[in-house]
């Protein structure tokens, strides 16, 4: 309500008896036209607006008890003529309303002994502006009442209370206001039942009460504490009238403006058609949509030799519109649902951005919400995808290379989906061409299909809005439709066409959809999974993709496991592209340069290219961290968000290897050797470096060396085991045993050949983890590399046991075998000045030549009479692994 600035107005009562077909076209479409203007575009407002006008043109003459006006007062609608000469007492009010011919309409009169309306509430009296005007108010609120919607009349409240509603039903203890203007009544209470059989119930008894008159709604109790005791959310009761809650009926103008919108969504599509014609366009025309700078138009004549070519794409797009809105009226018809004709929305871009299809009646459920939704889409996008596949695989036929056109090879960067499947169909290096040759039913699908996404985003009144509010309810929209008018103003999703389909979605199809008669059933499991898959196909499908991004993920693929780089291998070519060179690099060297010489894989067997675990050169504790596996001249060395806290394998930049404190086994002490150069005896026969001494053990030997805290340094001759392994080795796979070290050179008797380095594990841990190998072999091919080694102290009463794990984590040495005749190799225990732990090493116990396997003795004990088979192939080989109760 506004305020006059040239007077002021005391309480003043518009009372007229108009008849009910006036009250009709007054109350009950005013409201309408109000809920209608949100809903539609300023063209059908404005003419909604005109009507509204003629219908609701009415003269007021008001009679004021002040006497310092003087005049006429008069606009179009009426006139508000003061009269001087009339007293507080005679207060007169008429309203003249515009009536059709023949007909009358008495004027009334109202005298202080009439008791005005009822209302609920009324408005403070507006203040005088000053003493040159009288007191002079309107009464607001009756104003509204007369031009707003048709309320529930209260004698049928109460005949409903007392029929309708009952102790078997639903018990009423409260009523409230119901509609969006308060037009209906809301009765809360207490449910006697199951909901879905006491609403069902009481649709039928209100018809045989009060016919057709109102409808019913079964909604969520608003400001409920606590569930219904049965399950589910409390729920409360809605009366609206009908001609209040159910839609008008298309007017002549709708249908007018339908046919034009349509007759411009088929001059978009033939236009989309010819620009798909690009390179055959007169160069004129080219550069005059091309070049900005292009002011004169060219003679539009010149298209018109292609505009025959342009129909088959035209004719695509057309056909998946038409599928998309015959899905909806398929799937509404068995459940009387009544649609308003389409309202197709032309875009020179994609030929359409589909159409507006408003629900003409109130529908019963949110279940039929859901499906008459998604029956549009899921039509649109079958018949689009159709097509995508079957222009593809025309694309490449050539057969059918009279019929392709040329389109830049951006086109396929605006979908990820869409756009791995076009590069895994027609190849990489077709896709990355400046101009890609395709079949006009590539565009056709690709538009129908980029439609049908943006139709699906979960915002407003859209498929996928509808869909969602149904499946998840109105709360979960607002979640939803924040999100996605989030991606779409920042581009995230759609590309460039994300702000103009979030403009019109602001425009036209913000406002969700309204209540259904059951808005509280919920729908079942496999509708509500249906509307997530197809969110997530919007997604992929609007998710533009970049090449640069492509490029950026190659810092991530070496930080990737075996089985995640196969599936990205899988994903898309130029992924494909990218993860290539870092297989070709692991099958290389798997020591990942750590060792002074690479060491290799070679497989003439199957298709495993290499075998994936952590390189370590040395003993370290369990952790669960990634470590860097690909070329060298990758611009990374480390994984995002990683410190070399997290990734304590690394190399410094002169080759030397990394040993943050976190992956070393701690010392005991700072004891060690002062010696400048460390050797076993002196010059004078007197006993040398202290730290060489020699032990002999039952099986095994032991071996002491220098260590951190000698005075003596990297280049001593006490530190054999120290320098990392300085013989060529590789890894060869064999068709029985798997994986095998192998000398890649010949190595002599006594000579170092590496450590067996891994990870460090308790006992309790190494029997949990032995447990869950044991399942995992018995299961299929798997094969652990636990090793734990006991050395028996002094007093031969105890012994002291290491166990270290090399499955997940640790050197060349898991790759050693089994020999029963103890192999070519001889395990030693060295230990270090100041270490607490002895390191496990191998040294060649005979002469090794080129290609030879390298393999040592697991042990004696065979506690599992039926364990692994034993391919040693050895004259003693005992035919199992040795195996032994951790």
């Amino acid at each position: 309500m506004g305020t006059l600035t040239s007077c002021s107005f005391s309480a003043v009562n518009f009372r007229f008896r108009p008849n009910s077909m006036f009250r009709q076209r007054i109350g009950v479409q005013v409201f309408e036209s109000r809920k209608l203007r949100r809903n539609l575009c300023f063209l059908c407002r404005g003419i909604i607006s005109k009507e509204l006008s003629r219908e609701k043109s009415f003269k007021v003459s008001c009679i004021s008890n002040g006497n310092n006006n003087d005049g006429d007062y008069s606009n179009n609608d009426g006139d508000i003529k003061g009269n001087d000469n009339h007293n507080a007492s005679s207060k007169e009010s008429t309203v003249t309303t515009a009536s059709p011919p023949g007909e009358t309409v008495p004027e009334e009169r109202s005298t202080s002994n009439d008791p005005p309306p009822s209302v609920s509430s009324r408005p403070p009296n507006i203040a005088p502006l000053g003493s040159a005007y009288s007191d002079f108010q309107i009464d607001s609120f009756k104003l509204m009442e007369l031009l707003g919607p048709e309320k529930v009349d209260p004698s049928d409240v109460k005949l409903i209370k007392d029929k309708l509603f009952g102790y078997s039903t639903f018990w009423v203890t409260k009523e409230e206001p119901f509609g969006e203007l308060g037009e209906g009544i809301l009765f809360l209470g207490n449910l006697r039942g199951n909901r879905e059989d006491v609403f069902a119930k009481l649709q039928t008894q209100l018809a045989e009460i009060m016919g057709d008159k109102y409808n019913l709604f079964m909604v969520e109790e608003p400001n409920s504490e606590a569930p219904d005791p049965r399950g589910g959310p409390r729920v409360s009761f809605g009366l609206l009238r009908k001609e209040v809650s159910e839609p008008g009926p298309t007017s002549l103008w709708q249908y007018v403006i339908a046919l034009l919108l349509f007759l411009l969504t088929i001059g978009s599509s033939v236009e989309l058609g010819i620009a798909s014609q690009i390179n055959r366009l007169p160069p004129e025309v080219v550069k005059y949509f091309t070049d900005p700078n292009a002011i004169e138009p060219p003679d539009m004549e010149l298209l018109y030799p292609f505009v025959e070519s342009a129909l088959p794409l035209a004719y695509g797009v057309l056909g998946v519109l038409l599928f998309h809105e015959v899905g909806h009226f398929l799937a509404a018809f068995p459940k009387k649902v009544k649609l308003s004709i389409p309202f197709f929305i032309p875009n020179i871009t994609l030929g359409s951005f589909g159409a507006i299809t408003q629900f003409k009646s109130i529908l019963p459920d949110r279940s039929t919400q859901v499906d008459v939704s998604l029956a549009g889409p899921f039509a649109g996008a079958a018949l689009s995808f159709s097509m995508f596949v079957v222009g593809l695989l025309l694309s490449s036929n050539p057969d059918a290379a009279g019929d392709l056109v040329q389109v830049p090879s951006m086109l396929f960067q605006g979908s990820l989906l869409l756009g791995l499947i076009s590069r895994a169909t027609l190849g990489y290096a077709a896709m990355h061409a400046a101009t890609v040759s395709i079949h006009p039913l590539v565009i056709a699908g690709w538009c129908g299909l980029t439609t049908t996404a943006f139709n699906l985003l979960p915002v407003g009144c859209l498929d996928g809005g509808r869909a969602v509010q149904g499946a998840f309810g109105k709360g979960a929209l607002v979640g939803f439709g924040l999100t996605a008018y989030t991606l779409l103003g920042l581009g995230v999703i759609g590309g460039p066409l994300s702000l103009p389909w979030g403009f019109y979605v602001l425009i036209c199809q913000r406002t969700p959809e309204k209540p259904c008669l059951n808005d509280v059933t919920e729908v079942g499991t496999w509708r509500k999974t249906a509307v997530t898959v197809a969110i997530l196909l919007v997604v992929l499908t609007l998710l533009p993709v970049w090449d640069e991004l492509a490029e950026e993920l190659a810092l991530v693929l070496p930080w990737l496991t075996d089985g995640e780089l196969a599936t990205i291998f899988m994903t898309c070519k130029t992924l494909h592209r990218l993860a290539r060179p870092i297989t070709h690099h692991r099958s290389l060297d798997a020591s990942r340069s750590f060792e002074k010489f690479p060491i290799p894989f070679y497989n003439s067997v199957d298709h495993f290219p290499y075998a994936y675990f952590i390189y370590t050169p040395f003993q370290v504790i369990p952790s669960s961290t990634r470590q860097f596996w690909g070329p060298n001249d990758l611009p990374c060395q480390f994984g995002p968000n990683s410190s070399d806290a997290d990734f304590p394998l690394s190399r410094e930049g002169n080759g030397e290897m990394n040993k943050p404190e976190s992956s070393l086994v701690s010392l005991v002490d700072e004891s060690g050797c002062e010696c400048e150069a460390c050797e076993k005896v002196s010059e004078d026969n007197v006993i040398g470096c202290p730290c060489m001494e020699l032990d002999a053990a039952e099986g095994m030997g032991i071996m002491s060396e220098c260590g951190p805290s000698c005075g003596c340094g990297s280049e001593c001759g006490n530190r054999v085991s120290q320098g990392g392994i300085r013989v060529k080795l590789k890894i060869v796979r064999d068709v029985r045993k798997g994986w095998c070290l192998h000398a890649a050179q010949s190595i002599q008797q006594g000579q170092f050949i590496c450590e067996y380095a891994g990870e460090l594990l308790t006992t309790q841990e190494a029997r949990k983890r032995q447990q869950i190998y044991d399942k995992l072999a018995s299961k299929g091919n798997f094969s652990s590399a636990l090793l734990v080694v006991r050395e028996h102290l002094p007093s031969r009463k105890a012994c002291f046991r290491i166990n270290i794990d090399t499955t997940r984590v640790g050197n060349v040495a898991r790759f050693i075998n089994h020999s029963c005749d103890g192999g070519n190799l001889s395990t030693v225990l060295v230990r270090s000045s100041g270490a607490l732990l002895p390191r496990l090493c191998f040294f060649a116990s005979k002469d090794i030549e080129e290609d030879e396997e390298l393999t040592f003795s697991y042990g004696e004990d065979r506690v599992r009479p039926n364990g692994l088979k034993c391919f040693c192939n050895s004259s003693l080989c005992f035919g199992t692994l040795p195996s032994e109760n951790t």
